[in-house]
């Protein structure tokens, strides 16, 4: 049997049902504006988006490792993120991550 819905919760990890939840993975990029610096218009939050991975909170733990994984992928796979953290070919020195939520 094959059953197919969409799942819509206000929250990112989203229960399915009992002892089941799908944990989100995304990245999202803000680009700041080379000339905007103490200007807060100069920062925005309409860059690239990079979902990673959907995970079964019962069956793949979201851990630093998983994350870090799919920041590799993240680098790897896409180029629309090169402008966020990368210095030519080089990934940048120190890169900022914002996180919401999670365990």
């Amino acid at each position: 049997m094959h059953v197919e819905y969409k799942v819509s919760l206000p929250d990112h990890n989203w229960v399915v049902a009992a002892r089941q939840k799908l944990i989100p993975s995304v990245y999202a990029g803000i680009d700041i504006q080379t000339d905007g610096l103490g200007r807060i218009e100069a920062v925005g939050y309409s860059g690239p988006t990079y979902v990673a991975a959907i995970r079964s909170g019962k069956h793949t733990k979201s851990t630093a490792y998983s994350h870090g994984l799919d920041f590799e992928r993240l680098l790897e796979r896409t180029s629309e993120f090169d402008k966020i953290t990368k210095f030519g070919n080089a990934v940048k020195p120190v890169v900022v991550f914002v996180v919401d939520g999670g365990r």
